[in-house]
């Protein structure tokens, strides 16, 4: 077993949590499974919708997407996505602070959390995708 395999297995059974288990988090902790980079190292910590919007603005970031589009590069080849690359999808809950929810690329399908346990989604839902092995900056 990979270490994101690993990271996947313990997360199967953890509930949501904003800041410690929320969409954020989970897709952190698989990049960081696969890389060994901790890329919310020395972002302000958040438990709920409500403090994430204001890391966000303190992060000076306008929108969700832009905390990944300033740390990987875009890739719309769905051939060339590998285990750990990062989709985001039009996010099923209307109680959050985004249109988007992230999720992670593994084996065939991608894969997040929710308040209602881990989600999967098809490939083809997602808007918008991140090669985590092309970094535009790191940690």
């Amino acid at each position: 077993m990979t270490k994101l395999d690993n990271y996947i297995e313990q997360k199967l059974h953890e509930d949501f949590e904003y800041g410690k288990n929320d969409c954020m988090t989970f897709t952190n902790g698989a990049v960081e499974a696969v890389t060994g980079i901790n890329h919310l190292k020395k972002i302000r910590k958040w438990n709920s919708a409500a403090q994430a919007k204001k890391v966000l603005k303190h992060e000076k970031h306008k929108e969700f997407i832009d905390i990944f589009d300033s740390r990987f590069r875009q890739h719309n080849n769905l051939n060339k996505l590998k285990d750990g690359d990062i989709a985001l999808v039009n996010n099923p809950s209307d109680t959050t602070f985004s249109k988007y929810s992230a999720t992670i690329y593994y084996k065939g399908k991608l894969i997040g959390v929710s308040s209602s346990g881990m989600i999967t989604f098809p490939v083809e839902s997602g808007e918008y995708f991140f090669n985590i092995r092309s970094l535009r900056i790191r940690g």
